[in-house]
């Protein structure tokens, strides 16, 4: 049931935050996004640590620090270091989670292809394994849909 939850959430949570884009960008962050699944997958690791933090946003002015222990490939723990309840909702990150919402926001970009729509911002950063270590997201036009994650990534 927590697990649901969660799952909910965060599909609540990408959606607040997505909104417009350019047919260009979102193909090269698409190519991009599915050249780091493939390191990630031939890297192996099934144990390690990510802390996502999040700038000031439309959920949470004060941003959002999450933290998440990954064991054999399953979150073990996950909880919120800063941020209210309300405005930084429990996500149990992983770095197929982070792919995830890559993906979403690619999705999103597609919907607005229309150079009508303007100029968005959408900047992906991966590590040599294949997780992403910045996530920056702006609709043109779009009213407070931006986001900026910065990810630190440890094994063990």
């Amino acid at each position: 049931m927590r697990a649901c939850r969660s799952v909910v959430r965060f599909a609540v949570f990408v959606a607040l935050l997505s909104g417009c884009a350019d047919g260009g960008l979102s193909a090269a962050t698409e190519t991009d996004l599915q050249s780091a699944q493939d390191t990630w997958r031939g890297a192996g690791i099934s144990d390690y640590q990510l802390v996502v933090t999040s700038g000031p946003n439309m959920i949470s002015p004060d941003g959002c620090e999450w933290s998440s222990a990954v064991r054999g490939d399953n979150v073990e723990t996950a909880e919120v270091l800063v941020g209210s309840e309300f405005g930084c909702l429990e996500i149990e990150w992983s770095a197929e989670r982070l792919h995830a919402l890559v993906a979403e926001l690619v999705l999103d970009l597609r919907r607005f292809e229309s150079p009508e729509f303007g100029q968005h911002t959408m900047r992906v950063e991966y590590n040599e394994t294949g997780v992403p270590t910045v996530i920056e997201y702006d609709l043109a036009n779009g009213d407070d849909e931006e986001l900026l994650y910065r990810i630190a990534f440890s094994m063990g």
